[in-house]
């Protein structure tokens, strides 16, 4: 899973005490529909017009870590390791539906206090997708998207979001709309 900071690179988020929950249901067979799902909290910060990757790394422990995740273009990577199927099954018959949110409190001594809250989600595959909360309207505009694994530096098929160039930077559609949305090849990292 991609994060993207959609911000000026002046500014930062602290991705620590924000979660990534994600929700899958196979809506192909009705007897055997059990709904997964799932939950990671973030850790690190972002910095605006970066991404970090969460990614599943087999034998990880427990709670994710900041690691560096080295993709298919051979660059190293800020990441988030996690245990091996944290993220949930990679099933192109399975609906989707992934949400990054939180509300930090930061407090800067003596006097001030602020909060930071985070909040978007995507739902993709079929329809029938989950509902996991938080803003998101769908219009159908999603192709079908047959997800594929990436496997060590083979590129997996998933989505992404689209973007538009603005001032010579290519900035993520971000309207909490499922138009925003296209299959693609998993990028780890590397803006397009």
């Amino acid at each position: 899973v991609e994060l993207y900071l959609a911000e000026p690179n002046t500014q930062t988020l602290e991705v620590e005490g924000q979660t990534l929950e994600w929700r899958s249901v196979d809506n192909s067979n009705p007897t055997m529909n059990t709904p997964l799902s799932g939950s990671i909290d973030l850790v690190g910060s972002l910095d605006g017009g970066q991404f970090i990757v969460v990614f599943e790394e087999p034998g990880h422990p427990g709670a994710g870590s900041t690691a560096f995740y080295s993709n298919f273009f051979n660059q190293s990577v800020l990441g988030i390791e996690v245990a091996q199927d944290a993220l949930g099954p990679v099933d192109p018959t399975r609906a989707y539906a992934f949400r990054v949110h939180g509300h930090v409190f930061h407090y800067v001594f003596p006097f001030f206090y602020y909060y930071v809250d985070s909040d978007d989600t995507v739902r993709f595959g079929p329809l029938g997708r989950p509902n996991i909360g938080g803003s998101f309207t769908e219009d159908n505009s999603l192709e079908p998207v047959t997800r594929t694994q990436a496997v060590v530096r083979t590129k997996g098929r998933t989505i992404r979001r689209k973007t538009t160039v603005v001032n010579t930077v290519d900035t993520p559609a971000d309207r909490d709309r499922e138009a925003d949305w296209q299959t693609d090849d998993e990028s780890y990292g590397a803006a397009k």
